[in-house]
């Protein structure tokens, strides 16, 4: 026997048509599910390639700062090296080798004679213009 579709009666008092318009909504919703669920997934997609991009500037970061440490280090090792060649109280010394430098003080007393000498010609000169000359 055929029945219509809608009058079709199923074991438990529902119409066949209603069951399967029913079934058509939910797969409909499922559809509509499932285009928000692959939506969110192509954005987690975009994230995820955000990410990998940071990470990978943090590893570049990361190893820039472990060569500064290094170069650190080695500059480190050289200073120390250098405090370690200089001796014990040096300015000291220093200051007592340039109080006693015989050749600065040589050299101090040449130029106070150089200048006294200019100092003199400059006013033998002058009193000569103005004809007070001692030389006459």
């Amino acid at each position: 026997m055929n029945f219509p579709m809608h009058t079709i009666p199923t074991a438990n008092g529902d119409k066949l048509c209603e069951r399967v318009v029913l079934l058509e909504n939910r797969v409909s919703n499922f559809g509509d599910g499932v285009d928000r669920v692959e939506t969110k997934v192509d954005k987690i997609v975009t994230t995820l390639e955000s990410l990998i991009r940071i990470e990978e500037r943090q590893i570049t970061i990361n190893q820039r700062l472990a060569d500064g440490a290094q170069t650190m280090q080695v500059h480190d090792s050289r200073i120390k090296a250098l405090e370690l060649a200089i001796p014990e109280r040096l300015e000291d010394r220093l200051g007592t080798i340039e109080k006693a430098m015989p050749s600065l003080i040589e050299k101090a007393g040449w130029v106070t004679r150089i200048l006294i000498g200019i100092a003199t010609a400059v006013g033998a000169g002058v009193l000569g213009l103005l004809g007070i000359g001692v030389l006459k």
